[in-house]
């Protein structure tokens, strides 16, 4: 058997990332992004409706519930957190909330919850089979796993739930998912006219279903982006290399100017410098303006995108410059030759036809094509494919980078052209290509990735995280220049 070096991930006291449950954990949980993830892992597609809210009913109105979400049609669910384990308390005061709500599904989160209270869950959940008014009881266990690198993640178990729930709800997210990507569709449609009179966000168009746009700066891997919610939109300064610190680094330097970067703005800004973690950024959040607003403020929305551009433009080359001294001590722990490349799979890329054909390749924007412009013939390169799936090879660039129409190799000592080949994508002509003598590759069923990795929007970024690089090397080797390839 192959040594392996196997490292356990560490349970963490929720305190220790969440301070207070009222100011802290309850207000990370409502953001839009976090409500939808832990409604996905509970088989329920969450919206918020408001945090902290007042139960009146009760008489003192002194009592708020955590939040207050609904269901895609309409039907309100009320969540209940607390720290430690579940306790009569909370379980009761959450009844109350969801009967004076209107609520017929309760959520109680806790970081545990006792088996007698798991019993009550259950028989209030059969008794409410067969009732029309009842209140479907959800008891849900939040905690928090560490791993080795840091990096926190969450760890969701329902501990007692309705017996058909979730089953019944399966459609329901389908469709909602479904009408959410026409809703947001419709939204760019009215959007993308009026920003494509802006010099930020000219020439850039959201890709697939994704809900933002980006553009580049002349600082390294810090970027605009403009994100697309429910009920809002923000315009980011983005910094997001795979060096926390570099992240970091730059955002506090720019901090450093925030009085005047607030009053040119006109608003007082968001700046989101996370320590050590693997983006900090500045947001400019402008309400009213999201794909399901009634009627979206599209005006506001690109008076604030022309504001926050030129209120930070004036202070970007002194940025470039704590770019390159910040660059200067983080490339102290990288080795100068290894990359990662994103392959964002979608119809005009696929990793088979990478595998196959030896090559890897980006469009769709310059944003995404600029960072290919790193590489060169000798460096190595892993592959990996976001939302989930991970690393799945690994080889050395030959050439490249090179427009997708104009790309050859040789096959058989005949010269032929790579877009002329029998590719999975159906239209790949506007990609830009970098050809790759590939080492050790999986299918994408077999793809690398366990939490702790860190991955990175940026097509081609440094590999430089030693937990990642030690779980690379240990699936597909750290080769070098005179390996030979050992999958295809």
């Amino acid at each position: 058997m192959a040594d392996r070096s196997v490292s356990w991930l560490r349970q963490v006291n929720l305190r220790e990332e969440f301070k207070r449950e009222d100011r802290d954990f309850t207000p990370w949980l409502a953001e839009e992004e976090n409500l939808r993830n832990f409604g996905d892992r509970i088989g329920m597609d969450l919206s918020l409706v408001m945090v902290e809210q007042r139960d009146l009913k009760s008489g003192s109105g002194l009592r708020s519930l955590d939040i207050l979400a609904a269901l895609p049609d309409g039907t309100r669910v009320a969540i209940e957190n607390q720290y430690g384990e579940g306790d009569h308390d909370h379980l009761t005061r959450g009844l109350a909330y969801a009967v004076n709500l209107d609520c017929p599904v309760l959520i109680v989160v806790a970081e545990n919850h006792k088996p007698e209270f798991r019993a009550i869950a259950d028989y209030l959940n059969r008794v409410g089979e067969n009732a029309n008014d009842a209140i479907s009881v959800f008891l849900v266990r939040f905690a928090l796993l560490e791993a080795p690198d840091g990096t926190r993640f969450p760890q969701i178990e329902i501990q007692a739930e309705p017996n058909d729930f979730r089953a019944s709800n399966t459609q329901l997210i389908a469709a909602e998912q479904s009408n959410r990507f026409i809703e947001r569709q419709n939204f760019w449609d009215q959007l993308l006219p009026k920003t494509a009179e802006l010099p930020l966000f000219s020439g850039s168009r959201p890709t697939g279903k994704s809900s933002w746009i980006g553009a580049t700066t002349s600082v390294p891997d810090l970027t605009w982006q403009l994100r697309v919610r429910a009920e809002h939109s923000q315009m980011l300064l983005y910094a997001a290399s795979a060096s926390g610190t570099y992240n970091e680094g730059l955002i506090e330097a720019l901090r450093a100017h925030a009085d005047e970067i607030d009053a040119a703005y006109g608003a007082p800004l968001t700046w989101d410098v996370m320590d050590g973690a693997k983006d900090s950024k500045v947001v400019a959040t402008i309400s009213n303006c999201g794909y399901r607003s009634t009627e979206p403020d599209l005006s506001a929305l690109t008076s604030a995108i022309s504001r926050l551009h030129q209120a930070v433009e004036p202070y970007l080359a002194e940025l470039l410059e704590v770019s390159g001294q910040l660059t200067d001590e983080i490339d102290e722990d990288w080795d100068g030759e290894t990359y990662v490349f994103t392959l964002g799979e979608s119809e005009e890329r696929t990793w088979n036809d990478c595998r196959a054909f030896g090559f890897l390749s980006a469009g769709g924007d310059k944003w995404y094509v600029q960072s290919m412009n790193r590489l060169e013939a000798g460096d190595r390169v892993f592959c990996h494919i976001p939302g989930g799936t991970g690393y799945v090879g690994v080889g050395f660039v030959t050439a490249g980078p090179v427009g997708m129409a104009e790309a050859t190799f040789f096959r058989d000592g005949e010269e032929v052209s790579l877009v002329e080949q029998d590719l999975e994508a159906p239209n790949p002509r506007g990609e830009s290509v970098v050809f790759v003598d590939w080492i050790t590759t999986v299918g994408s069923d077999d793809a690398l990735w366990m939490p702790g990795m860190r991955g990175n929007q940026n097509t081609v970024w440094k590999l430089q995280h030693p937990f990642t690089i030690e779980q690379l090397t240990q699936r597909f080797g750290w080769p070098d220049r005179t390996a030979g390839p050992t999958g295809s």
